[in-house]
């Protein structure tokens, strides 16, 4: 990964693929990216498609798509840094359309959930990127947070601690969010890890048949958020 410009536009290619595949229809013009639209027609010729793969709208759908919002809801919780590498592959692929490599940086915190990296720095740079891509429409952080399996989860206050202040500082600079939620109140069955991973408020035993809950540590920074309506100065 460097500064270049080919890594540079493999970033924003990323964006437009994974938010701006559903945003840009919504909140720009009533169509998908322009990036999306070349990169997907470019790969599906070269796979022997007689037109690109991605569904073209019709004048009346984009019209009918632009403007359909109240608000942009966004399920944040990691970031990955992005380079550009070109693909070949013969087959359709949803990563292989977009040309990009990912990975982490070493340093990052992990988690028990391997896709997942601690980075707060990622939550004020998407909120700001909504604010400038998309006219600043009001935003509601629909899902943040990580596994923590302890009851003395000081990783995940450490996470929840960051993230929020980034999410702060995008809103001392203007973008417009107008709501946070945790994820999640109960530790759950989550995707292929099932309930190995806690990313639970509070945790429950699932060994018992009442499925008793207790308050993990976090709890007392949800508390303090709540009375005081985000942070305070101590």
């Amino acid at each position: 990964m460097t500064f270049s410009a080919a890594d540079l536009a493999a970033s924003l290619r990323a964006l437009e693929f994974q938010l701006g595949w559903w945003a840009n229809p919504i909140f720009v013009n009533g169509d998908y990216p322009n990036v999306m639209k070349d990169y997907v027609a470019e790969k599906s010729i070269r796979q022997g498609f007689s037109e690109s793969r991605l569904p073209k709208f019709t004048a009346d759908e984009m019209k009918a798509n632009k403007g359909t919002f109240d608000f942009m809801g966004i399920n944040h919780y990691s970031s990955t840094l992005v380079y550009d590498k070109p693909n070949t592959y013969s087959s359709p692929s949803y990563n292989g359309d977009q040309d990009i490599g990912e990975a982490s940086d070493m340093c990052w915190t992990s988690s028990t959930a391997g896709w997942l990296t601690v980075n707060p720095w990622g939550m004020k740079k998407i909120l700001s990127y909504i604010r400038v891509k998309y006219n600043n429409p009001p935003i509601y952080i629909t899902e943040n947070g990580m596994p923590d399996n302890e009851l003395d989860d000081e990783l995940r206050i450490n996470y929840y601690t960051h993230y929020i202040n980034q999410a702060l500082k995008a809103v001392n600079e203007g973008s417009n969010l107008q709501g946070y939620t945790a994820w999640s109140l109960l530790d759950n069955f989550e995707w292929t890890y099932g309930y190995v991973i806690k990313f639970g408020l509070f945790q429950v035993n699932f060994t018992d048949p009442a499925r008793t809950r207790t308050a993990r540590k976090s709890v007392a920074l949800f508390q303090k958020l709540i009375a005081d309506n985000g942070f305070v100065k101590n």
